[in-house]
């Protein structure tokens, strides 16, 4: 099965009302429930992205889209909290760099806000890559 089709079998798996809490580790714990308009899935809201908590499908999909295109499968996460958009800190191929600007319309040179610890966990636990210390890795299929 493709990435793209494990992530949307494991968003669509979660409950509608109370959505699903993930923890990894000793991280804060978040809730993901998934948002369908008209019966489509559209993206996901997270417990933890107030007060923007909503993350449209094409998040996900733009980030596998940058894991297919790098080297080995795997790209660094970014660190939007100490970097401008296209800096060292934020590259443009970055994770959080790349949905910065290809979801969001984000131009370079401007700060970001994170949202990688969403974007990783679920991909995460969608068994579609490997979250390592500063970077995603998209696991075979």
């Amino acid at each position: 099965m493709n990435p793209e089709n494990k992530l949307i079998r494991y968003l669509k798996g979660i409950n509608r009302e109370d959505g699903e809490v993930l923890q990894f580790g000793s991280y804060k714990p978040f809730t993901v429930t998934p948002i369908y308009e008209d019966e489509t899935l559209i993206g996901v809201k997270t417990s933890n992205l107030e007060p923007s908590p909503f993350l449209p499908l094409d998040v996900f999909i733009v980030t596998i889209e940058l894991l297919r295109s790098k080297m080995n499968n795997t790209a660094v996460k970014g660190k939007a909290m100490s970097g401008k958009l296209g800096s060292p800190e934020l590259p443009l191929d970055s994770v959080e760099g790349y949905v910065a600007l290809k979801v969001f319309g984000k131009k370079e040179g401007v700060h970001v806000f994170r949202k990688i610890t969403p974007i990783s966990r679920i991909l995460q636990q969608a068994g579609v890559c490997e979250n390592g210390r500063g970077y995603l890795r998209l696991l075979p299929n």
